[in-house]
């Protein structure tokens, strides 16, 4: 009887085929498991750096608001600047102002020391008259309109309304006294003088602001009051008041010309 042979017989051709095939599935699915671990890798990393930097990086505002923050800063530091510098020339104004008249001062004292004697032998002496200083020349008193107002039974100047210059404020109107001079009471006057009574306590802000040929305010030791600005705008002013009185502080405090009487 003859043997039969399979119809089918394993060839290392079909073998190698088979092989290559499964080797050809194993890299795809290889492939595929390690993109989805490197994507989800990917977004823990991604996630992670985002927690990070907002950890690190706390949220800001706009990039506008920063910018207009930086130019407030910077017209603060500016203006910090320009006040200095202000500051330091009112100092430097004053002192030269107080140094000058110190050494004025002392150039008279040497001048009246040094001064040749020129008494006459013999007879009465001849005196010269004595030097008249602006304090002892008191202007005429003038009547002059007033607006004021009431407080407590004592008046308030509230404005000049006269033409003259030369002014003496009474000590009272109308039977009350007259205890201060209000804001802007003398502002933008052609006032050249000016002298406040005793009764006077306290004087306002501006109160003679602008009067540029205000030469000469005698202000008395009851003045224990003198608001802002009061005597800006008077290149030629000379304040007349008694010294370590509130209105020599004033005058020393801010640079103003004043004489003591």
């Amino acid at each position: 009887m003859k043997k039969e042979y399979s119809k089918h017989p394993r060839s290392p051709r079909y073998f190698l085929l088979w092989t290559g095939l499964l080797a050809l599935i194993l890299l795809v699915v290889g492939c595929t498991k390690n993109q989805e671990e490197s994507d989800s890798t990917g977004e823990t990393d991604t996630a992670a750096e985002v927690t990070t930097a907002a950890e690190t990086f706390p949220q800001t505002s706009s990039p506008e608001d920063a910018l207009l923050s930086y130019y407030e800063a910077l017209i603060e530091e500016l203006r910090a600047e320009l006040l200095q510098e202000k500051e330091d020339r009112y100092i430097s104004d004053h002192e030269y102002k107080t140094r000058l008249e110190e050494l004025e001062a002392a150039l008279k004292a040497w001048e009246a020391s040094t001064k040749p004697d020129d008494t006459p032998t013999g007879g009465t002496p001849e005196t010269e008259p004595p030097e008249t200083k602006p304090a002892e020349t008191k202007p005429v008193v003038i009547t002059a309109p007033f607006d004021y107002r009431l407080e407590n039974g004592e008046v308030i100047i509230t404005a000049y309304k006269g033409k003259e210059t030369t002014v003496t404020v009474p000590t009272q109107i109308d039977g009350y006294p007259v205890t201060a001079i209000d804001d802007h009471a003398f502002q933008n006057t052609a006032i050249v003088s000016v002298i406040l009574p005793g009764s006077v306590k306290s004087v306002g802000w501006f109160a003679f602001y602008g009067c540029f040929g205000l030469e000469i305010v005698a202000i008395p030791a009851s003045v224990t009051n003198i608001s802002y600005a009061a005597f800006d705008g008077c290149p030629n002013l000379t304040l007349l008041c008694p010294a370590d009185s509130y209105a020599a502080k004033y005058a020393v405090s801010f640079g103003l010309k004043h004489e003591y009487v």
